[in-house]
C-alpha cells in the first residue's frame, strides 16, 4: 500500500466561485457618490451659499441614492451573484433616503411654522 501525501491548498484546483455583482457595485459607487453630495449640501448650507445652490446639490443627492437603491435592489436578486455589494448598496442608499427625506420633511415643517403669511 502506497502512502500519498495529503494535498496542498496550491495543489487543489480553485473551485469556479460566483463573481460579484456588477449592479451592487455599481450601487455602493453611487451611495458613497450620493453621501459626498448630500454631505456637501450641509457643508455648503453652513458656508451661507445661495439656497438654490444647497437644494440642488442636496436633491441630486437624494436622486443619487434613488438611483443606487434600485441597483442594489435588482442586484441583489440576480441569480449566481454575490450578494454582499448589493447589500450594502442598498442599505446604505435606504438610510440616505431616508435621513435625506426626514431632513427635507423637517425643513419644510419648520418652513411652514416660521412663516407668517
Amino acid at each position: 500500500m502506497q502512502d500519498s501525501l495529503p494535498e496542498t491548498p496550491e495543489s487543489q484546483p480553485n473551485p469556479p466561485g460566483r463573481p460579484h455583482s456588477a449592479l451592487g457595485i455599481a450601487s455602493l459607487i453611487v451611495a458613497i457618490v450620493a453621501i459626498i453630495a448630500i454631505f456637501g449640501a450641509f457643508v455648503l448650507a453652513a458656508a451661507n451659499t445661495e439656497d438654490v445652490v444647497v437644494g440642488t446639490v442636496f436633491l441630486l443627492g437624494l436622486l443619487l441614492a434613488l438611483i443606487g437603491d434600485l441597483l442594489g435592489i435588482i442586484g441583489i436578486f440576480m441569480k449566481q451573484r454575490k450578494k454582499l455589494f448589493p447589500i450594502l448598496g442598498t442599505v446604505i442608499n435606504t438610510a440616505l433616503l431616508v435621513i435625506g427625506i426626514g431632513t427635507l420633511g423637517l425643513g419644510l415643517f419648520f418652513l411652514r411654522t416660521s412663516s407668517s403669511f
